[in-house]
């Protein structure tokens, strides 16, 4: 998320790999975006989702994280 307009009721996103940019306006933000919560990996343990996604960086971390 790169920067939130209020008034507007959009969203500017940016891509981390190679920096693209987006906006995301009201009409498809209603229609196809749900608020999400973000958890950090002990607390999650045990929770139930019915999709997740992990941003994670590089590192012993990350690689543990994807390997569950």
């Amino acid at each position: 998320m790169a920067a939130i307009d209020p008034d507007t009721n959009r969203i500017a996103a940016e891509r981390i790999i190679d920096r693209a940019r987006t906006v995301f306006k009201a009409d498809y933000l209603n229609e196809h975006v749900t608020l999400g919560y973000a958890a950090t990996a002990r607390f999650a343990q045990g929770v139930t989702a019915d999709s997740c996604y992990a941003v994670v960086g590089e590192g012993p971390r990350g690689r543990c994280c994807m390997s569950r």
